[in-house]
């Protein structure tokens, strides 16, 4: 019961309530430990266009596909959780902004040169990110998702398929 209960059931990656229930669980379990902590919100590019051309089997496909590859290229201790649609979310425990670049720059990379498999052809997708970064203190999850969030509709706005940063300070 605990499994269906906090797992996406598309993806096998945390949904969304749980992840915020265990991120919230690290924030406060680092609040005197001067740890960094980066936050990862992205969404895949032009998602409806998928299941509007290539119907919803398709897409699904497509977001498990992408589940899969953002689990692989994160580390074990990282927190990933299916927010929402064709939105993910990633808390880095330990990890600094020039770290949290670093990974989403990877992530970036990863999707961007992933060919999925579809009928007689291979679709191909982008993501966009938003970043935010704290020295763990008394921020709480839901602040550092709305900065993260912040951040991604800056990067879609800059062209999508690129990373940009929160400027707000926790």
């Amino acid at each position: 019961m605990k499994y269906l209960a906090e797992t996406d059931s598309l993806t096998g990656l945390l949904n969304r309530r749980a992840f915020s229930q265990n991120a919230q669980t690290i924030l406060d379990d680092t609040q005197d430990s001067k740890t960094s902590i980066s936050l990862i919100l992205l969404d895949i590019d032009h998602f409806k266009q998928v299941n509007d051309n290539h119907g919803h089997l398709t897409g699904d496909h497509v977001l498990c596909t992408v589940a899969r590859t953002i689990q692989a290229t994160l580390r074990q201790e990282d927190l990933l959780a299916r927010f929402g649609g064709e939105e993910f979310v990633i808390l880095l425990n330990n990890t600094t902004l020039s770290d949290a670049k670093q990974i989403t720059e990877r992530l970036r990379i990863a999707i961007e040169t992933l060919q999925i498999p579809h009928k007689n052809t291979r679709l191909q997708c982008t993501a966009s990110f938003g970043i935010t970064s704290l020295l763990s203190g008394d921020a709480d999850i839901t602040s550092l998702i709305k900065y993260a969030d912040e951040a991604l509709y800056q990067a879609k706005s800059q062209g999508r398929n690129c990373w940009c940063i929160s400027t707000a300070t926790i």
